[in-house]
Order: structure tokens, then sequence, then C-alpha cells
């Protein structure tokens, strides 16, 4: 379990400093100075043609990346693949991933419990803690916290990139 976790510095850039989101349920999110595209809603596909049909809506799904050598579209919320422990697929600008319900972070030793009860939080190692959220919105404000506490030497963000996972 210790290999599991490759701790990053904390940046110092605001987490969380930047969101927005539609209707639709794609959002905006600022993470380290990068914005994602997160589509909570989505469709996973084995095919290009199963992907391409028409929706309900009379129209073509959006491609929206690949996902274990499966496309990936945006989908209606009564339509979407998304597992219980995704919160959804995200386009970074480089690369695409399921977003975990995820984030640990490592406290520093003059403080081995450095949040409040506010979040909650799962004790994995001494002075190493997860967070596990509910939805998106809970997502950000748990990593704003996170990114914000003098106290939090690191934190990581879960990544599901398919063929293996990657903890930022």
């Amino acid at each position: 379990m210790k290999d599991r976790f490759i701790f990053l510095a904390l940046a110092l850039v605001s987490a969380a400093g930047c969101a927005w989101a539609d209707s639709s349920g794609v959002s905006a999110v600022e993470v380290e100075g990068r914005t994602w595209t997160v589509y909570e809603n989505f469709n996973i596909s084995s095919g290009i043609n199963e992907g391409n049909s028409l929706s309900d809506s009379g129209k073509s799904p959006l491609f929206i990346g690949t996902y274990n050598n499966s496309f990936v579209y945006a989908a209606d919320s009564e339509s979407s693949d998304r597992r219980g422990n995704v919160l959804g697929f995200v386009n970074d600008g480089e690369r695409t991933f399921m977003l975990s319900d995820r984030i640990t972070f490592r406290c520093k030793k003059k403080n081995p419990q450095c949040l409040s009860s506010d979040l909650q939080t799962r004790e994995l190692a001494p002075g190493i803690y997860e967070v596990t959220v509910e939805n998106l919105s809970d997502w950000k404000t748990a990593l704003s916290v996170i990114a914000s506490s003098p106290d939090v030497l690191r934190y990581e963000i879960i990544k599901d990139l398919g063929n293996y996972n990657e903890i930022n």
C-alpha cells in the first residue's frame, strides 16, 4: 500500500480557483493552474458506429475522448455510464481520464490530524488521510480546503486512466 502513495509537492496556486458548470453536467475546473473539462454524464462505446447513432433528441453525441480503447461520448444524465466511484470523465488538455471520488493527503508531522472535522476523512496510515465525496461540487470544496491548509504537506487527486491508474 505504501507504493500506492506517491506524493507531489503542494502547488502554490489554489487548487480550485475557478469553476463553472452548465445544465448538461459539463464543468470547467481549474486545478493547479490548469483547466479541466469534467463531463459528469458520459457513455462508453466499444465501436465508433455505436457511439455515432443519433440520441433521443436527434443530435449526434459529442465525442469527448477514449477510455480503455473505447470511445467516450457526452450523455444526458438518464443514459450515463458513470460508476458510483467516478465523478466524471475529464479532459485536462493533454489526456483524458476518469476522476475518482477520492483525494488523499499527507499532514505535516507537527500536526498529524491537520484538517478540521468539516471533511469526512479516513486515516490510511499515520498522517495520511483520504477524503471520499459524493459529487463534483463536494470534490471541488474538499480540494480547495485541502490545498489551502498550511498543515497539509501534499495531496493526491486519484485518476483512472483506463489501462492503469495514476495518482497525480
